[in-house]
């Protein structure tokens, strides 16, 4: 029998865990690439700009610092405060659990009477 019938060891210590975390960065970085480009149809949306199509062509603009490709006739100023607008409430639903005890203690933490969370339409009061 030889060494190349038996199961090998892998490259990676761990295991599968150095492929999987590579394949999570390749999400995360196309995730990233699609939150600038919504930001860019937003920033375009309102100042009369046009955005490329998603897509590698897009990523690869933006990437080399051809913004003027990217999106052109819109400010780059008005992509880059639509991206944090995007980015923050992406976080704030993230982290947020709709749970009517974590409301609450939102609002005892706030030191409000009564607090309104604008954003999602949800009214909480201190019991």
């Amino acid at each position: 029998m030889s060494r190349a019938l038996g199961p090998h060891q892998s490259m990676a210590p761990g295991g599968t865990a150095a492929g999987w975390t590579l394949l999570a960065c390749c999400w995360a970085l196309v995730a990233l690439s699609w939150l600038i480009w919504a930001a860019a149809r937003l920033a375009s949306a309102t100042t009369g700009g046009r955005v490329e199509p998603f897509g590698t062509k897009f990523a690869g603009d933006v990437l080399h610092g051809r913004t003027y490709r990217a999106w052109p006739h819109t400010p780059t100023v008005a992509v880059t405060a639509a991206a944090i607008v995007l980015a923050c409430g992406a976080a704030v639903l993230a982290g947020f659990d709709r749970d009517e005890r974590t409301i609450d203690e939102l609002t005892r933490a706030a030191c409000v009477g009564e607090h309104t969370l604008g954003v999602l339409g949800l009214t909480a009061h201190l019991g």
